[in-house]
């Protein structure tokens, strides 16, 4: 199903138990009129785009440290790396690069209990992959 607005992905992060990749899949975010992109109109003004692109090379980053395994393996040895996305995520609201509704949802989407594999990570990866897509589509006449 589809997830068009932000409170309806707040809540299945909320409410759905188990992890990402089991709970959201692109379907549900990667569609036009579907979150990312309604994510991405919302934010055009409030989401600095280099600040954007600095967290999405945070979760690049540790994705390419991921390769080569599959998507089954638990992220065990790199909890702590991961753990240190989210203070970096609350410093860029505290100065206004990025909205508070989206470092929401990335905190929903960083809990270990949403973030058990490295399939998991990879799915948290594309939904940011397809946030930027439409971001830098909307910025296109900027």
């Amino acid at each position: 199903m589809t997830i068009t607005t932000i409170p309806d992905l707040e809540k299945k992060l909320k409410d759905e138990k188990g992890p990402l990749s089991a709970i959201l899949s692109p379907q549900d975010f990667a569609d036009e009129g579907a979150v990312a992109d309604v994510m991405a109109q919302k934010f055009k003004k409030d989401l600095n785009p280099t600040q954007m692109r600095k967290v999405f090379h945070a979760f690049k980053q540790i994705e390419r440290k991921l390769k080569g395994k599959p998507d089954g393996d638990n992220l065990d040895g790199f909890r702590a790396e991961i753990s240190l996305i989210t203070p970096n995520l609350a410093y860029a609201v505290g100065r206004k690069l990025m909205p508070p509704e989206f470092y929401d949802v990335l905190k929903l989407c960083l809990k270990p209990d949403k973030l058990q594999t490295v399939g998991d990570f990879r799915r948290l990866t594309e939904f940011l992959t397809a946030i930027l897509a439409y971001q830098k589509y909307y910025s296109k006449g900027d």
